[in-house]
């Protein structure tokens, strides 16, 4: 399953800079923002206008190794949160939320943006933190620590339509986990937690919503995700992430 996997995602990002490449090549231009509709996007790594936000709410569903998870469940969906505002010189801000009671994670995050003829490339940062809880008669335990998420953007325009290739770096702080009244410190020091890698498609609409869906794929820790697993495996796995929703 993990060289399927790794075949797919070859394939999926070779084709992306293929035509990447051929419309930088060809000198396309990006077709022209209409001033009605706001420009800021929640996923495209263009620079939005200074002050334009947009919102949105969907979900995210990791799933998660077998041999990580055991008897737990492998589907997580969750339910996603985003906010982005346009900054003046090509920076803006944003936040992201994703919640489901047992994994939660909240982070703020900045990124510049710059383009190359057709393509918009972005570098960005996000950092927060991440916390769950599960709590029922004879079991009671919760954990929390810090994300950090450097990573890359490249974006290409095609009609209505905006693809975006997100690639980050996961690093994790200080994670503590609590089970009853005994407290156990798990790392203490930033940790490279792993990658994730997402391609997400978001189509302009007449009416300025912008639904969006998209896949990816995660090399992390099992802990990472699963820390109610409570997993002696340190290997990292790869697992796949389908997201979806519609911004406002």
């Amino acid at each position: 399953m993990v060289t399927r996997m790794r075949r797919a995602l070859s394939a999926l990002v070779g084709l992306v800079l293929v035509t990447t490449a051929s419309v930088a090549l060809g000198g396309e231009s990006t077709p022209e923002r209409d001033p009605h509709r706001p420009a800021a996007l929640l996923f495209y790594p263009e620079s939005p206008r200074a002050f334009d936000w947009r919102i949105g709410a969907g979900l995210l569903v990791d799933v998660l190794p077998l041999r990580v998870v055991e008897s737990e469940q492998r589907q997580v969906p969750q339910i996603t949160g985003a906010f982005r505002l346009g900054l003046p010189a090509g920076f803006a801000a944003d936040l992201r939320a994703r919640a489901i009671v047992i994994t939660n994670q909240l982070e703020l995050g900045v990124g510049w943006s710059f383009r190359i003829k057709a393509l918009s490339l972005a570098l960005h940062n996000h950092l927060g933190p991440w916390f769950g809880f599960v709590g029922f008669s004879g079991f009671d335990t919760s954990a929390w620590g810090l994300v950090e998420t450097p990573g890359v953007s490249v974006g290409l325009p095609w009609r209505d339509v905006r693809f975006s290739l997100m690639g980050e770096a996961i690093f994790t702080f200080a994670q503590h986990t609590t089970l009853g009244d005994a407290t156990r410190t798990s790392r203490q020091a930033a940790t490279f937690s792993g990658t994730a890698t997402t391609l997400t498609v978001e189509t302009l609409l007449d009416n300025a919503g912008v639904p969006y869906f998209g896949v990816g794929v995660l090399w992390t820790q099992p802990d990472y995700q699963a820390w109610l697993a409570f997993s002696d495996e340190r290997a990292r796995v790869l697992y796949p992430r389908f997201v979806g929703g519609y911004a406002f």
